[in-house]
């Protein structure tokens, strides 16, 4: 495989040989002092390091291509805590790192969504390296009730959910149902990540009896915030957003406006 792999030097004097990609992860735990004991397996494949004094074990890639984002780890959710206990409906699972982030911090259930099957096998991947056993994994995009196909090979990191005529029958399920199917499972309070490349104005078209079942939700938005932040705001939230930063997403060949959105039931 043809894996750029970087040697780095440790303020502490450890070696390290990485992926070119893992170098700036590495970095910014280090910085905020999350994480230690680096180690990448380039047989495997897996990238390891202790977080809360826990080994995490992910595989960012297949075949040497890098498919999956490493922020998890970095803050990005911070705002669903305390996370211990609860329930974490995960949309855009993508890998698994989210789904594992969340386990480590103690939550009870995560439901996670991927609906393109070359990650999703990876999903599945990480939670058996990881030995999880509180999440499960459903391989479905998010929206109205229904099916789409979708192509069974990309690599989807920032990949939207589109038709691929020929490709995958995956079911698409809306919250609504989402909810009802695994309702004997849901423990503690409900919280909501979503990140999914443009399904989360979906959310849009969910009644406000559904929203309310939340306590705490983070979206990160790709066209603008504004009609979520009305939709989540009068189902009874308190509501924060970042500032939008716009820039070309060569995998989608479009224009966003991206940011987060953060929502906390009144």
């Amino acid at each position: 495989m043809n894996r750029k792999i970087i040697n780095v030097i440790l303020r502490d004097g450890k070696s390290l040989s990485l992926p070119n990609e893992m170098v700036y992860f590495t970095k910014e735990l280090l910085i905020r002092n999350l994480g230690t004991d680096f180690f990448y397996d380039k047989e495997s494949e897996i990238f390891q390091f202790l977080y809360n004094g826990k080994r995490v074990k992910l595989r960012f890639y297949k075949n040497g291509i890098m498919n999956g984002e490493i922020n998890s780890f970095l803050g990005d959710y911070d705002y669903l805590e305390p996370i211990n206990g609860h329930t974490v409906i995960d949309i855009g699972a993508n890998i698994g790192d989210s789904a594992v982030y969340f386990v480590i911090k103690g939550a009870r259930i995560v439901l996670a969504l991927e609906p393109y099957k070359y990650s999703y096998n990876m999903l599945i991947e990480n939670i058996r390296i990881n030995d999880l056993k509180n999440v499960i994994p459903i391989n479905a995009g998010y929206g109205k009730d229904g099916i789409i196909e979708l192509e069974d090979t990309v690599s989807n990191v920032g990949t939207m959910l589109k038709e691929y005529k020929g490709g995958i029958k995956t079911p698409v399920l809306s919250l609504k149902t989402i909810l009802e199917q695994y309702s004997n499972v849901l423990n503690g309070d409900l919280l909501l990540k979503m990140d999914c490349e443009g399904c989360e104005y979906n959310l849009l078209e969910e009644s406000k009896e559904i929203i309310r079942q939340f306590n705490r939700i983070v979206i990160e938005y790709h066209n603008g915030y504004k009609n979520l932040k009305v939709k989540l705001e009068e189902c009874g939230f308190n509501v924060s957003f970042t500032e939008p930063h716009i820039w070309y997403d060569e995998t989608n060949k479009k224009n966003l406006v991206q940011g987060y959105i953060y929502a906390k039931r009144i």
